[in-house]
């Protein structure tokens, strides 16, 4: 499971099945077409509206979705006791809370099947039948209640922000689409790396602008190189280089005649999603140049879907030089003007060495 995911779901599971607050009360239920939503806003007499993605609305998607469960483990018993959560727990009309749970299970009425639902939102919520201001009142008092809505805020742009260098990371989550920056704490790499990134971020860039290839290749690990990652269209291309100069960007283009405007900045690395890209205009949800933590970029995986793909026999040797870089990786910068970053391993010799190129392929390629 990627690393983000499970902490993402550890750091939810924390909070549900807790002592409710909810009323059993069936004196107010939702009418068929009663709604709550008006504008991608909530719209409930007497109650607080709150916002598509605010942490209101993410603790009620997690409550919801049961967001600690894994699917495998969804069967008939955990189902009575989702309805069981809605209805006795949190106080959800029966009506509403049976519908939820009709809507979940899908068309087949059957559940931890292929057409099981996740509800992504407050607004498809309250688009199934019986589910109303009633129904989301009493959500949003129950994860009020527990405190729910805090630990959805942002607590972090950059890794500084974090109680600690030495152990924690400033990461990105997504969930329900919604970008989150949590301090984590980090159990792979060494302290050291946490604390002493900054000045070699610093340095590789100025080699970087001034082309600077005699620095740039003391960042070059002897004996496993480093990467270049790029993926037009559904290909995924990962090249091996042992020295900068040989680099081709985007396939075909030096990095010799590559420019590399950066104001550089500590903060979460950029995403880019060819999503946003097509419903927005912009995939990326932040620009600038950015040094950070960053994820494993799985390195060994692109390289084998690389060869499989060129139907070229796979090279066990650089497999496993792509192995011990994915391991080395915990750091990176990446520059969205340029349209590519450059990640950072400190091997056991305490030095920092350059694990990989990643090259973003815009939607259209």
């Amino acid at each position: 499971m990627n690393r983000n995911i499970f902490r993402a779901l550890c750091f939810l599971s924390s909070f549900l099945f807790l002592a409710g607050c909810g009323s059993s009360s069936e004196e107010a239920v939702d009418g068929v077409d009663d709604t709550f939503m008006k504008d991608g806003k909530t719209d409930v007499a007497d109650v607080n509206s709150i916002a598509e993605k605010s942490p209101e609305a993410l603790a009620i998607l997690t409550v919801i979705n049961l967001a600690q469960v894994d699917p495998s483990e969804f069967n008939e018993k955990t189902w009575d006791e989702y309805l069981s959560l809605l209805t006795d727990t949190i106080g959800v009309p029966k009506n509403s809370a049976k519908n939820i749970r009709a809507f979940r299970g899908g068309a087949d009425g059957q559940f931890n099947t292929e057409d099981d639902q996740i509800i992504e939102s407050l607004t498809m919520l309250d688009a199934i039948p019986y589910v109303g201001p009633v129904c989301f009142a009493r959500l949003l008092t129950y994860v009020n209640s527990q405190g729910m809505p805090a630990q959805f805020k942002s607590e972090c742009v950059k890794d500084a922000d974090c109680p600690s260098l030495a152990t924690f990371d400033c990461m990105l989550y997504t969930l329900y689409d919604t970008d989150t920056y949590r301090c984590t704490i980090n159990d792979v790499r060494s302290e050291e790396a946490g604390t002493s990134f900054e000045a070699t971020a610093k340095a590789f860039v100025k080699a970087l602008q001034e082309k600077d290839f005699a620095t740039m290749n003391q960042y070059v690990h002897a004996e496993y190189g480093f990467f270049m990652l790029f993926n037009p269209g559904a290909m995924v291309v990962a090249n091996q280089y042992t020295k900068f100069e040989d680099v081709a960007l985007f396939g075909t283009q030096p990095i010799a005649q590559t420019e590399f405007p950066c104001e550089l900045q500590a903060g979460v690395l950029p995403k880019y999603s060819c999503e946003a890209e097509l419903s927005a205009g912009d995939g990326w949800n932040k620009k600038g140049c950015y040094y950070n933590s960053c994820l494993t970029l799985n390195i060994a995986e692109a390289a084998n879907f690389d060869s499989e793909m060129s139907g070229a026999e796979v090279d066990e040797t650089m497999m496993v030089q792509a192995a011990q870089l994915d391991l080395m990786t915990s750091h990176g910068i990446y520059n969205t003007d340029a349209g590519f970053g450059v990640f950072f391993g400190m091997d056991t010799d305490g030095k920092w060495y350059v694990t990989a190129i990643q090259s973003i392929s815009w939607c259209d390629a």
